[in-house]
């Protein structure tokens, strides 16, 4: 996804949350940390939201609960980083080195952009853990948006087969943690 992409989603969410953001604004307040060493950082909550960080080292950063949407992350490294619970809705992590068994899924379906995380699935502006997402119901999702009830009856099955195949992941990556805290 661009920049320019992700600007125009975040204005359209922000639109629906009182908060306008405006291009210049986003490029005056959002950091360069392009190329940074942040090798083991405690980033653990940070808002790193549309940040530049293409090429930055953030191996074994905790980046756990951060909000990295809209950020550059191409041909950053993220091996051994905890990215439980990070919002990764939008980032460009083109070249990226995620960590072992981490898994993410983006999709885009008739305009409306699906982040598929771990823990999390952000559809649109609507963010929730993939439990609520693998039992929704046309029915459940009407009250999203316009449409919304129809794009799910069309793309419902993929999205949470996308979402079940994340999961595995999340789950191997648990068996991973649990046996380099035992060695």
């Amino acid at each position: 996804m661009t920049r320019k992409k992700a600007l125009e989603e975040y204005q359209d969410c922000g639109k629906n949350q009182g908060g306008i953001m405006t291009r210049k604004k986003a490029l005056e307040e959002y950091p360069n940390l392009r190329g940074a060493n942040l090798r083991g950082t405690n980033l653990s909550g940070a808002n790193l939201r549309y940040a530049n960080l293409r090429g930055a080292d953030l191996s074994g950063a905790d980046l756990s609960g951060a909000d990295l949407s809209g950020a550059d992350l191409r041909y950053a490294n993220l091996r051994d980083a905890d990215l439980i619970g990070a919002n990764l809705r939008g980032a460009n992590l083109i070249g990226a080195n995620l960590p072992k068994g981490f898994k993410i899924a983006r999709i885009d379906f008739d305009g409306w952009s699906v982040c598929v995380m771990p823990e999390t699935t952000s559809i649109g502006c609507q963010t929730h853990p993939n439990e609520t997402w693998l039992k929704a119901t046309p029915k459940d999702v009407a009250e999203f948006a316009q449409g919304a009830s129809e794009w799910w009856k069309q793309h419902g099955g993929t999205v949470k087969a996308a979402i079940r195949d994340v999961m595995k992941g999340r789950l191997q990556q648990s068996e991973l943690t649990n046996t380099r805290g035992k060695q």
